[in-house]
């Protein structure tokens, strides 16, 4: 096992005992609405973490363009709840650039479902270590 393995599944697991201590709180308070956004955001962190570990492990282009097509989705929901929590916790910001923020990505997310292999790629090619790129 490698040390990426080991480092990338432990903050996976900081990430999500996170969750589930904020998710707690949020059950026993369900007005402090910062717990769950909290939660939420531990949770598609250690989702983004996971997929990226597979990603480091990915045995085909096609597979790694996959995998980045689906962190999309962890990757809107955590920018969205980090944009709640600073909004409830905090109780500032300007709702119109929360909205903006939170409407561009949703975009993206949308526009990523249908691009192939995904909107951050045009194309994927397998690398070989030690040839001429």
């Amino acid at each position: 096992m490698s040390w990426t393995t080991i480092a990338w599944s432990m903050g996976a697991s900081a990430c999500l005992t996170l969750a589930i201590v904020h998710l707690v709180l949020w059950c026993k308070q369900t007005d402090q609405w910062a717990h769950l956004l909290f939660s939420v955001t531990a949770i598609s962190v250690a989702a983004i973490a996971a997929l990226e570990l597979q990603g480091m492990h990915a045995q085909s282009p096609e597979q790694f363009g996959r995998l980045i097509w689906w962190a999309h989705i962890p990757v809107f929901t955590a920018i969205t709840s980090i944009v709640g929590f600073v909004r409830v916790y905090f109780n500032t910001g300007r709702p119109w650039l929360g909205y903006a923020v939170c409407s561009l990505r949703l975009l993206d997310l949308i526009v990523n479902f249908f691009s192939v292999p995904n909107v951050n790629y045009k194309e994927i090619k397998r690398c070989v270590p030690g040839s001429q790129r």
